[in-house]
């Protein structure tokens, strides 16, 4: 028989043990909850704007970047209810604010606050059930989801008319360089045969904010400078912008020297390019990584 003292010690255990599981159990049912829901806002978000379906990747990727640093993210956690309460709070702010505002908003500004407070709410959920040592840790993979969240109008308006100039102004380049004659008028190019137009659906906005997710995501996984993920990001995105106005140049050409019917149907066009620019980013990542192997003190610690 164990002593009375030694048998409560023992239940004690056995009871916050159990009431730990059953805690992480309701709470990561919780988080999955929420997650599917923005999987189904995400659906809702893309039949209206096809812009953001790179976004469906963006939960994997999270959860992979979890599994990856769960050593360092989980070595030291802890029950925070009330710090979790204070994300949980603004999540369900926002949701209230989407909701009230809904009649009112664009529609991706609806979904912009809908989906950034699931997201926050997420990670109350984190903070609540690991701790803010863990949350710090988790900063990237948490984050990241951010990527799931559309643009809102005021921004995303003023970026796509960013990309399409530095296209027409790489669409201007190509051509001199060949020696093509044209006459310019703002987004329109006007050649012997056809004229084309930079309309913003040709701004290259969808491929360049996955080549950005995915040159994010690679840099913080495999670089352990932040002025390096920095530079690859900024590598991304020139190599999106002259992708682009690559593409558009083929289109032109073809259109003007072989097939007139090729601007009308060019839906096709992209993905050859959407691949090389996949090789100069890793190829810019690799050259990144390389240099860090080799100058970078072997001190540094990763971020």
């Amino acid at each position: 028989m164990l002593p009375k003292e030694q048998s409560t010690a023992w239940l004690a255990m056995i009871v916050s043990l159990l009431s730990r599981d059953l805690r992480t159990l309701i709470i990561s049912i919780s988080a999955l909850a929420l997650i599917s829901a923005s999987f189904y806002e995400l659906y809702r978000m893309s039949v209206v704007n096809p812009y953001f379906a790179h976004a469906f990747f963006v939960p994997w990727a999270s959860l992979y970047a979890l599994w990856a640093y769960r050593q360092r993210i989980f070595v030291n956690t802890c029950f925070s209810p009330l710090e979790g309460a204070l994300f949980l709070s603004l999540g369900i702010f926002l949701a209230y604010l989407a909701g009230h505002y809904k009649s009112s908003l664009a529609s991706p500004d609806y979904f912009c606050l809908l989906l950034l407070s699931k997201i926050i709410a997420i990670m109350g959920i984190f903070v609540a059930n690991w701790g803010r040592r863990a949350f710090r840790n988790a900063i990237f993979p948490l984050f990241f989801l951010l990527f799931m969240v559309p643009i809102p109008s005021f921004l995303f308006d003023p970026l796509v008319h960013f990309l399409t100039s530095k296209s027409a102004t790489v669409l201007a380049w190509v051509f001199e360089i060949a020696g093509i004659p044209f006459v310019r008028e703002g987004f329109v190019f006007q050649l012997p045969v056809v004229d084309i137009e930079i309309v913003h659906d040709c701004s290259g906005i969808r491929s360049a904010l996955g080549l950005t997710m995915v040159s994010v995501f690679a840099g913080n996984l495999f670089l352990k400078s932040n002025w390096h993920r920095l530079v690859l990001v900024a590598v991304t995105v020139a190599v999106s912008i002259i992708k682009n106005g690559l593409r558009i140049a083929t289109i032109a050409l073809v259109a003007n020297y072989v097939n007139e019917d090729w601007v009308a149907n060019h839906e096709q066009s992209g993905k050859p390019f959407l691949v090389l620019a996949l090789l100069f980013i890793f190829l810019a990542l690799w050259l990144l990584r390389l240099s860090e192997t080799r100058w970078l003190p072997h001190h540094i610690k990763e971020v």
